[in-house]
């Protein structure tokens, strides 16, 4: 070997064993435990915690715990927009456009409502906003 070669050997071998002594101190001082959540209950993940002791298998639930916050019920919208006497205009309308007609109703002033929807009567959007702040009565 060139000294050069031998220079650059010993050095990647420093190195490496300077590494990897490191990586030893980095290991040992991790006392964290980490939690593993199986999509599927089906899995059986035991062998895993037996091999890495700090590892917590568990799966999670396929069912929903609680009902979703929902704002309202597509039985809650038909009502409104019939009450508002707009079930008419508005029956070509998918349920994502009659939702947003709801929620605007809810949340847009009665000037801003009338100019997204200017194909709608005024009187009926004013009282779709009424009925739908005040939830139908309920």
């Amino acid at each position: 070997m060139v000294p050069s070669e031998k220079l650059w050997a010993f050095s990647l071998g420093l190195i490496l064993s300077i590494l990897s002594s490191v990586a030893a101190v980095f290991a040992s001082e991790q006392t964290g435990a980490a939690e593993i959540q199986l999509l599927n209950p089906k899995i059986d993940a035991r062998s895993l915690e037996k091999k890495l002791p700090l590892v917590t298998v568990k799966a999670l639930s396929q069912r929903p715990t609680s009902r979703p916050n929902v704002p309202f019920t597509s039985a809650d919208r038909s009502l409104w927009i019939s009450q508002a006497d707009l079930k008419t205009a508005t029956q070509s309308w998918d349920e994502l456009d009659r939702d947003l007609l709801i929620l605007r109703a809810y949340s847009y002033r009665p000037e801003k409502l009338r100019s997204t929807y200017p194909n709608l009567p005024e009187a009926k959007l004013k009282e779709l906003q009424k009925i739908v702040k005040y939830r139908g009565g309920k």
